[in-house]
């Protein structure tokens, strides 16, 4: 679907939210694009901004909400499904995590990062056996050298390497 262009003054809203969150200041980016004409508020490009924002701020429950609507919107795009599994973990809803990665991971089953996700909340639950069997399938679809590094310096994967290691208690 191709989306018209921002009229202006909304488009420099936008490139200036853009500027602000390239510099760090999540705030003043959220600022920016609260001057956006509401009629423009729920355009992809606004959105994702919105939810990098948000993000970067750490607001996860608005988070939440953005990502709802992108995936809402745009159903066949596995990053708003990426966004929001993220969102549900750091939000502290790990269990809600897991659960959604099982269905993001049904819906694209080629995506190692979705697999990968699926790991960590996994792990972070102490269902090793699934976190082995998702961090499998993410190396198996990815770039299987990248993906253990990552992993292997992944906080989030300590208690799948631990008992790897026979160090869990």
């Amino acid at each position: 679907m191709i989306e018209e262009s921002l009229p202006l003054p909304d488009a420099r809203h936008l490139a200036a939210a853009e500027g602000w969150l390239e510099l760090g200041n999540a705030e003043e980016a959220l600022a920016e694009l609260q001057q956006i004409d509401p009629r423009w508020q729920k355009k992809k490009d606004v959105l994702e901004l919105r939810w990098h924002a948000c993000a970067a701020a750490k607001r996860w429950d608005a988070c939440l909400e953005i990502s709802a609507a992108l995936r809402e919107s745009f159903s066949e795009d596995s990053e708003y499904f990426i966004w929001h599994g993220n969102a549900l973990y750091f939000s502290g809803k790990t269990d809600a995590a897991y659960l959604f990665g099982l269905h993001a991971v049904q819906k694209f089953p080629k995506s190692w990062v979705l697999h990968y996700n699926l790991a960590c909340y996994a792990a972070q639950l102490g269902r090793i056996e699934k976190a082995k069997q998702e961090l499998e399938k993410a190396m198996d679809l990815g770039d299987s050298g990248i993906v253990k590094m990552k992993a292997l310096s992944d906080p989030d994967m300590i208690p799948l390497f631990q008992q790897e290691r026979g160090l869990a208690t």
